[in-house]
């Protein structure tokens, strides 16, 4: 039942009882006017009758002394209107003493035959004597006219005393009605506030961040209950989203860690690129000085075979060794990419649940913005009980208090859910960084990626060319033999030796460049790393001001 539903009974059962206690003076007042009205007009009959006597005396008298026929019809109308008012007096006696009514009745017939006698002998002092007997007519007349006032204040005094005690009936019924409407608007008040009030200490618990305040178990199918279970299921979800929040910022901590770790894995393989490249472009300069040497010394070549021929074979083998340097730099260049590769998916791990933390937040948005209507609606709700309480005037101003602080508990509700507003908005603006972070932490390692594949290509040049200086020096090997008839050959070859040497020395400086910018971007994405695992400090230490236990 709703809690407009049980105001409109508890006013329901106040007005009936009200109408009843109306109804009950209406019935009780109905009746005594109707008795009154009786009393009065037997008593106004009374007396209508005893002035048409007086009226028939007064004629006969007049009637004796002139003996007239204008007086003798005056005398007849007089009469006959007696009669008439006699039976008048009949009808509607009430409670008159029928005795005296009969008795009353027989004199006044004796007395018109006697009347009629002395009109029909037109005797005059007949006639007086007849006027003078209606005398006793009237003393019966007086005495029923005497009772009747006697009945009629007998009946005043009856009514002044049911008066009275409809007074102080009605008096009982208002004062119990009042006691009933103030015990129902008691209980009722008491149904209201107090759960609400439980609901405001929950709600400042919350506020400061205690989600394991205790549940309350209001089974109740009214506003109240839906806002507790409403209340509650907004906990339920605060605790679900904060463990959430704790756990995918567990999961960032972690894949920071990760991307640290790998970052500087990342970093020792760039020094030991960097260290092989500045190696390989001082190798491929001892080169191209030898070869200047060799140039020097084919002149010399009949005297000097042997030793050129040994050091044909030294060429040999620092190629070799150029080629094994180059095929390390290969892997080493393959599993720096494969690491690039981890952490860019471990970066977009980090933007898909900066992203799912963002929904997260609105959801907390969307519920408090529940709560923020459900405080609007409390207090609508209030300013129409404290309206009603004002209407109520005196009998109101308990309920007026009541409104009032429901009120308060609608303003602290509102601002609570405006501090939930400004955290979730925090929040957001933090993942928004780390979204920003992250994108590019990805933009980086797509650009490390494709310095990589420059990379990669250079030392397949690189190997390429050392293999063509492998085969060239073992030809050379070869031809020192014949180098006298081949010395002009050999001079060419030499020369295009030095041409790949100096090739080789641009590659590797090239290799050296590129190696020292992946270093530095390998730096910016470490502060970047730690950047990261600051905010995620940050935020795990927002969430452990929440009490979910």
């Amino acid at each position: 039942m709703s809690l407009r539903i049980k105001i409109l009974l508890n006013s329901l059962i106040s007005l009936l009882l009200a109408v009843g206690v109306i109804a009950f003076i209406i019935v009780s007042m109905t009746k005594i006017q109707s008795s009154s009205e009786t009393e009065v007009q037997t008593l106004l009959n009374v007396q209508k009758t005893k002035a048409s006597f007086e009226s028939v005396e007064q004629a006969m008298t007049n009637y004796s002394m002139t003996l007239s026929d204008e007086q003798l019809e005056v005398v007849q109308n007089d009469i006959s209107t007696a009669k008439k008012q006699l039976q008048t007096l009949n009808k509607n006696a009430g409670n008159m003493n029928k005795e005296a009514l009969t008795r009353l009745n027989s004199k006044f017939d004796t007395w018109t035959q006697e009347a009629n006698n002395a009109i029909g002998e037109k005797n005059a002092s007949d006639a007086r004597r007849v006027a003078a007997r209606i005398d006793g007519v009237l003393n019966d007349v007086h005495t029923m006219n005497k009772r009747a006032q006697e009945a009629y204040e007998y009946h005043l005094e009856e009514t002044a005393d049911n008066v009275q005690w409809i007074i102080t009936s009605a008096s009982v019924a208002a004062l119990t009605l009042i006691v009933i409407a103030v015990f129902l608007n008691i209980g009722l008040t008491r149904s209201i506030v107090t759960p609400i009030k439980s609901l405001s200490y929950r709600a400042k618990q919350i506020a400061e961040g205690n989600l394991a305040v205790e549940r309350m178990n209001i089974k109740r199918k009214d506003e109240i209950g839906g806002l507790n279970e409403s209340f509650n299921q907004m906990t339920d979800q605060l605790i679900s989203l904060i463990q959430e929040i704790s756990h995918v910022s567990s999961q960032v901590e972690s894949f920071s860690i990760q991307l640290d770790d790998e970052n500087k894995k990342l970093m020792e393989s760039a020094n030991q690129v960097s260290v092989s490249t500045d190696e390989m472009a001082n190798g491929s300069q001892a080169i191209s000085e030898d070869l200047q040497h060799g140039v020097s010394l084919i002149e010399k070549m009949d005297s000097h075979g042997r030793k050129n021929s040994e050091r044909s074979h030294t060429v040999i083998r620092s190629t070799e060794d150029a080629i094994e340097a180059v095929e390390s730099g290969k892997h080493t260049l393959t599993e720096t990419k494969a690491a690039i590769e981890k952490n860019t998916r471990a970066t977009r791990q980090i933007e898909e649940s900066a992203g799912e933390f963002t929904q997260y937040a609105s959801g907390i948005s969307a519920m408090a913005k529940t709560v923020s209507d459900i405080a609007d609606q409390t207090n609508l709700l209030s300013l129409n009980a404290a309206i009603e309480a004002a209407r109520a005037g005196e009998a109101g101003k308990g309920f007026a208090v009541v409104a009032d602080e429901i009120r308060k508990l609608a303003d602290e509700s509102s601002r609570a859910t405006r501090q939930i507003f400004d955290m979730v908005s925090h929040i957001e603006k933090g993942i928004q960084s780390i979204s920003q972070t992250v994108q590019e932490g990805v933009k980086l390692s797509l650009q490390q990626q494709d310095a990589m594949d420059k990379t990669s290509h250079s030392f397949e040049d690189i190997e390429t060319k050392a293999q063509h200086i492998k085969q060239e020096m073992a030809v050379l090997n070869d031809q020192i033999i014949q180098s006298t008839e081949l010395g002009g050959q050999v001079l060419h070859s030499i020369e295009n030796i030095s041409a790949v040497v100096e090739e080789t020395a641009a590659g590797s400086e090239e290799i050296s460049a590129s190696a020292n910018e992946q270093l530095q971007s390998f730096h910016q994405m470490n502060k970047q790393v730690e950047e990261l695992m600051s905010m995620t400090a940050r935020l795990n230490e927002t969430v452990h001001r929440f009490k979910l236990s």
